[in-house]
């Protein structure tokens, strides 16, 4: 499984009829949010660790060139939706207070493992600049934490995306993200 962007010229919007009601009546009440390009963000671990929500990626174009969003929205944005509600995302510190507040309690170890590569694949939707590719994440989990490493394809870029899950009396209590990538190409 490789996570990233694929070819960045490939259109992979969903239907209108793939969206939910609620995500379209909050993007159009939020101003520039056609200019930017709208994609589900799906995965087996993603479907194991939040089985009741719908990701999805909102990204404007930064290269060749960039198409500037007006504020809430950033150049990568993260919708949650879920019980006709939807929470917006655009930092890795909103992403890891997402999980510690929504993660499963009691997870088992496939559990654990499960969210750390959901971690991982939505800090990359973040970070995404139309172009990263990653290879597959690799990801040790324990009873206490997990540690997950989320390599850019040197291809397509360079440096990686690493997170720590720590768990205390069977519930997440700490996500600490770290890591960087970088673009591949010379920018002007």
């Amino acid at each position: 499984m490789v996570i990233g962007a694929g070819d960045p010229q490939k259109k992979a919007d969903p239907t209108p009829e793939a969206v939910p009601g609620v995500l379209s009546r909050y993007l159009s009440e939020v101003k520039g949010a056609k200019w930017g390009s709208l994609s589900r963000v799906s995965s087996e671990s993603l479907q194991t660790t939040f089985p009741k929500v719908q990701f999805f990626s909102l990204r404007f174009r930064k290269f060749p060139s960039e198409v500037v969003p007006t504020p809430p929205l950033k150049s990568n944005n993260l919708f949650v939706v879920q019980d006709d509600k939807v929470v917006h995302i655009t930092t890795e510190a909103d992403l890891s207070k997402f999980f510690v507040e929504r993660f499963p309690a009691k997870p088992d170890p496939e559990l654990v493992k499960a969210g750390t590569e959901s971690w991982l694949s939505l800090a990359a939707v973040l970070s995404q600049d139309g172009f990263y590719e990653f290879l597959d994440p690799v990801v040790q989990a324990g009873v206490t934490e997990s540690h997950g490493t989320l390599a850019v394809k040197p291809k397509s870029g360079k440096g990686e995306l690493r997170v720590t899950l720590k768990f205390k009396d069977g519930r997440l209590v700490e996500v600490a993200p770290g890591g960087e990538v970088v673009p591949g190409r010379r920018l002007r």
